[in-house]
């Protein structure tokens, strides 16, 4: 083996691996394992969708956001009264509780990305559990890098609202980057 780790990795492997002909064996194991996670129905049919579905719940959210300050803004800056103003008031309630609506159809698509997610989380555990898996050093790629210097800049932008970070939080994030 080599001096550059050689001998550690073949001491991880596992015994039948380190047989003659063993390494044909644990990688048609290995290639059957990995068959076994479903990647193509994961990718296909798990998550496929599931970014459809959440930026259909994002924009339904949006919409319901805009017809409730609609309402807010009409109800304030009415200059109704009596009658015209109780009916004006009756119209937009009725509005609210048509745009409320939506929240059953978001609750369908989020249990739909839920179960997704743990259909995925299972499969996985089953995997690292066949081959023995270890956490070793993360790497992330190019887009999950974006993703968090993303999440550091909008918690350093934002207000100091309760349980907003900390002096020493913010520290720590800047040491972290640096």
């Amino acid at each position: 083996m080599t001096a550059c780790g050689g001998e550690q990795r073949q001491a991880e492997r596992p015994e039948a691996a380190r047989e003659p002909g063993g390494a044909a064996a644990y990688i048609a194991e290995l290639r059957a394992a990995i068959n076994g996670l479903g990647l193509l129905d994961l990718a296909g049919r798990k998550l496929g969708t599931a970014h459809l579905d959440i930026d259909d719940v994002l924009g339904q959210t949006r919409k319901v956001a805009d017809v409730m300050l609609e309402t807010a803004e009409c109800l304030l800056g009415s200059t109704a009264t009596g009658q015209a103003y109780q009916s004006l008031v009756e119209e937009r309630m009725i509005g609210l509780m048509e745009a409320s609506g939506f929240q059953d159809l978001t609750g369908q698509r989020l249990n739909r990305i839920v179960h997704s997610l743990h259909a995925i989380e299972e499969r996985l555990r089953l995997f690292a559990a066949h081959v023995q898996a270890q956490d070793g050093e993360i790497r992330l790629g190019t887009h999950e890098l974006v993703r968090k210097s993303r999440e550091v800049e909008q918690m350093l932008a934002g207000p100091g609202a309760p349980g907003a970070m900390t002096q020493d939080g913010i520290d720590e994030l800047i040491r972290l980057a640096g």
